[in-house]
């Protein structure tokens, strides 16, 4: 009885050791990340003119990053980061409709859920399903977001607009852990609901889902 106890011990330790070092290197990646957006700040005068415009202030800071991006981070005080090359391809309306955006994720702490749902799936590997689920909820929130911005401006147009510039620029990885605007597997889905377009939206796996169950019972047995 001793043995079989045992055997059955090893496989438990193996997962929770490979959950642990898959911890340590997101909160690795996270303090890299945080770093590097600290040492890239940069300053810019139309920004604090559109901050202050839309009550953002010292919530917004510019990096310098050659791919166009605009993303909330942080936990305890999360900020909007907009990068200089974004600043570079958009009208003055064009980049109040982003920081439009992703004030709606600031204020609605998306970035803290994005961030919480992300280490879950990816700690929890074995249940594939939870990675859809954060996907459904990240798809949600953006639009969401795209619903805000079209209230708080006179069209949709500026938005529209700025997303299809992003679709035509190089493409910026997205961070599992941030609310990004230039999120190329939604640009398309976006840009399309903007439009009042039919569209197919990114459905729940049922292998995943199967798999998910199966983990599950394994687990459970």
């Amino acid at each position: 009885g001793k043995w079989i106890n045992r055997q059955a011990e090893i496989p438990a330790f193996i997962l929770m050791a490979v959950m642990a070092t898959k911890f340590v290197i997101i909160v690795i990646k996270i303090q890299r990340f945080r770093r590097r957006l600290t040492t890239r700040q940069v300053v810019n005068n139309q920004l604090k003119i559109l901050g202050d415009k839309l009550a953002l202030n010292e919530k917004i800071v510019l990096i310098n990053d050659n791919k166009p991006q605009a993303f909330c981070f942080g936990i305890r005080s999360p900020k909007i980061y907009v990068s200089t090359s974004l600043l570079d391809i958009t009208t003055t309306r064009e980049l109040e409709a982003v920081l439009s955006h992703e004030k709606y994720h600031l204020e609605h702490e998306d970035s803290l859920t994005l961030l919480l749902g992300s280490v879950t799936a990816s700690l929890f590997f074995f249940f594939p399903v939870l990675t859809d689920l954060v996907d459904q909820y990240r798809i949600k929130r953006e639009l969401n977001a795209d619903r805000a911005v079209v209230s708080s401006m006179p069209n949709e147009s500026s938005l529209i607009s700025i997303l299809r510039k992003l679709v035509t620029q190089e493409y910026a990885p997205a961070y599992a852990f941030t609310s990004s605007l230039a999120e190329w597997d939604t640009l398309e889905l976006r840009i399309k609901t903007l439009l009042k377009q039919k569209t197919a939206r990114p459905s729940i796996s049922f292998m995943r889902v199967g798999i998910s169950v199966i983990s599950g019972l394994v687990m459970c047995a």
